[in-house]
């Protein structure tokens, strides 16, 4: 008895198992596309969701996939259509421990997001709702409107608002010919004082989600009509930008929205060991940042001067805006090495290389610049006199 027993849970262990870690090759639709819901979708954390190099996808998109930390959802590439899949979007919607991956081939790129159509009107990769844990890794961007999209606008769904999104990273990747940004985190309204919903017949203002944990990084960005990277509202801990080579950035000629990486408001964040050159505007950027901002050992050239077009601008700019309720900001930069800037070039060192504004007169009073020089020798220029400013 005890032996059939044995043989019994024997076999319902390597059923169990049987039916974890299952690669699914993604069907496309009529209209070419997928969308699944994993609310009517049987699936198990680990799973493999396989894009076919030999077919194009207008979109893919999923809705409520969930893995878990040890057992991602995989979304990896695949099929007899060569080294590459290709689609135009990928969107995933409250969605949780997810990873996109261009690893299944020889290509260092497996993956490419590309408006086939030509017009750049597409968003690459759409993260919203209550979406966290997700990971994209070694997909080639190209010619998109927008890279990727990592945010939700305010939503008569008050729990979505209030969904912190947490834990995304990128790295890896490469993102060329971008209408607007590569990357852009968040939303440049956070109070949400301009952008009304309708909800049940009553206008409505919901301040939109937060965003925490964001790791960018060793991506590399090639022309984008905006900022290469762009982060608002990362109001959490343990937000990283770091490795990355950028060049001209803010094609679109508007000095506001031409920085190789741009932060907005409310956001603490570490930026470092990034390479920066030919940007139209500022090449680093961080208007109403608050909590700590580090801007630390990154390398500048070519800053608010890309193919003889110039506005300016200097290598490093920060700056305080208004938050509500008043919160204050904690800059260090440190470590920074500055090449050309358009600001050094027409002899405007009352802005400097490096311009601390103050809007809003909200800097603590533990705030460090120092060690930052330029390439052809000397101190980057500031609009202090102290070199080590404490």
């Amino acid at each position: 008895m005890r032996v059939v027993i044995s043989i019994l849970l024997l076999c319902l262990c390597l059923q169990s198992q049987a039916q974890t870690n299952v690669r699914r090759d993604l069907l496309p639709g009529g209209d070419g596309g997928v969308f699944l819901d994993g609310n009517g979708f049987t699936y198990n954390p680990g799973d493999t969701l396989v894009l076919l190099s030999q077919h194009f996808y207008p979109y893919v998109a999923l809705a409520n996939f969930n893995g878990t930390s040890a057992k991602p959802i995989i979304i990896i590439n695949g099929g007899t259509g060569g080294p590459q899949s290709k689609v135009r979007g990928i969107d995933l919607s409250s969605c949780t421990h997810i990873k996109v991956t261009g690893t299944g081939s020889v290509s260092t790129y497996g993956i490419l997001i590309k408006d086939n159509n030509g017009d750049r009107d597409n968003i690459g990769m759409n993260i919203n709702k209550k979406s966290k844990n997700i990971e994209y890794q070694y997909v080639f961007f190209d010619s998109c409107n927008t890279g990727v999209w990592v945010k939700n606008e305010a939503n008569c769904d008050t729990t979505v608002n209030q969904w912190m999104i947490d834990s995304i990273t990128s790295h890896n990747n490469y993102f060329s010919n971008m209408f607007n940004q590569a990357e852009y985190y968040g939303t440049t309204d956070p109070n949400n004082t301009s952008r009304s919903i309708t909800c049940d017949g009553q206008i409505k203002f919901y301040a939109p989600s937060r965003l925490s944990h964001i790791r960018i990084y060793n991506n590399i960005y090639r022309r984008t009509g905006r900022a290469a990277i762009q982060i608002s509202v990362g109001t959490g801990l343990g937000n990283e930008i770091y490795g990355h080579d950028i060049e001209l950035a803010g094609q679109g000629l508007d000095q506001q929205q031409g920085s190789g990486i741009a932060i907005g408001n409310y956001t603490s964040v570490s930026i470092y060991n990034n390479n920066v050159r030919r940007t139209y505007g500022w090449s680093i950027s961080a208007l109403g940042a608050t909590g700590n901002i580090t801007i630390e050992s990154n390398t500048i050239d070519s800053s608010g001067a890309m193919n003889g077009q110039g506005s300016g601008a200097g290598a490093i700019v920060i700056d305080t805006r208004e938050t509500i309720p008043t919160q204050t900001t904690t800059f260090v930069i440190k470590n920074n090495s500055v090449g050309y800037t358009q600001v050094t070039a027409n002899n405007s060192d009352n802005n400097g290389d490096i311009y601390i504004g103050n809007e809003r007169n909200t800097y603590t009073t533990s705030n460090i610049i120092c060690n930052n020089v330029r390439t052809s020798g000397g101190l980057a220029s500031l609009p202090i006199s102290a070199h080590c400013y404490r």
